[in-house]
């Protein structure tokens, strides 16, 4: 097997002493595996009322969300039973193709504020300048508030000489990514999911404790258990690092241990401060400067290296964490 720890199970563990602190467990594993394991994010769906169809209607749907990600099939301009509207009319076609994109985000709590990418198929014999379709695809996207700063998302523009069915002249489908209007932010800088991930989302494991939650709350107002993305989450007093510089130790109810060494704090990202700051947007390392530092000494949690374990190990149920300072 694969080297590392595998994080499952995500559970409330039973309660057992630290030999210098109060009582402390493992309170709670993210279902996130770490180098492994077989979670699987919770798909929903969307099909607003009234939208279009198929002649036939299919099993398909026109949005599917999975995690943060929503990938939207192609949109067309059709009535719910599947006949082609504005026939021949690009422009208006473009105008509704995207108002439909903007629909089924919706259904996701999402918008085009949070697309990032757009592949847009359109009919053309050579009478379509294809910067000027572009120019009015983003027209609209922009019309719709999908252009936050100016700032839109990448498209793919795809020429071809006819569509699915006659006078049918455009197509788009879309790629989102929900951000701090939808579903909260993408946070935890060793998750492949960051928009800035390090480590390629393979650093071995993340912990941090309840009482670095209850000294955020105390700080910034109510933060959820958990919200920073870390892997293992420890019920217990707010650590320094020098009170782990010694490094972790996990141990089993059968007595059998295994040691998550080196401990480092996690570096607090802007994104995340300015989460706890309930900002709209992410603010400049400049105007962070009092609540990074705060943040910087292990309040963000600890990032442990599990590079030594030769074996494929699990957090599960019953096992104890120790500090060894």
């Amino acid at each position: 097997m694969e080297r590392g720890v595998s994080a499952t199970n995500p559970q409330i563990l039973r309660r057992n002493c630290w030999p210098w602190l109060n009582e402390a467990v493992l309170q709670k594993v993210c279902t996130l595996p770490i180098r492994g394991g077989n979670g699987m994010n919770r798909r929903s769906y969307s099909w607003p009322e009234g939208h279009w169809d198929w002649y036939r209607h299919l099993a398909f749907k026109h949005g599917i969300r999975s995690g943060r990600m929503i990938f939207v099939g192609g949109q067309v301009d059709k009535t719910p039973t599947g006949e082609p509207c504005n026939v021949g009319d690009l422009e208006a076609q473009t105008g509704v193709v995207v108002a439909h994109i903007a629909r089924v985000l919706e259904e996701f709590g999402a918008g085009l504020a949070d697309v990032t990418r757009l592949v847009a198929f359109y009919a053309t014999d050579g009478d379509v300048e294809e910067s000027r379709f572009v120019s009015d695809v983003g027209r609209h996207v922009i019309a719709l508030g999908g252009a936050p700063g100016g700032i839109g998302p990448v498209i793919v523009p795809v020429p071809l000489p006819w569509l699915a069915l006659p006078g049918m002249r455009v197509e788009i489908e879309a790629v989102a990514m929900l951000g701090h209007d939808g579903d909260g932010w993408v946070v935890d800088a060793h998750h492949t999911a960051h928009p800035r991930a390090r480590g390629g989302g393979n650093r071995g494991l993340s912990v941090g404790f309840t009482g670095h939650y209850a000294a955020m709350d105390d700080r910034f107002g109510p933060v959820a258990d958990g919200v920073a993305g870390e892997n293992v989450i420890v019920a217990g007093l707010p650590l320094r690092m020098s009170d782990v510089s010694g490094g972790l130790l996990v141990r089993r109810p059968d007595g059998t241990s295994y040691e998550l060494r080196a401990p480092r704090p996690a570096a607090p990202c802007r994104e995340f401060t300015s989460y706890l700051l309930r900002s709209s947007r992410v603010l400049d390392r400049s105007e962070l400067q009092d609540e990074l530092e705060f943040l910087s000494q292990g309040t963000r949690g600890f990032i442990v290296d599990v590079s030594h374990l030769h074996d494929l190990h699990e957090i599960a149920l019953g096992d104890s964490v120790l500090a060894q300072a």
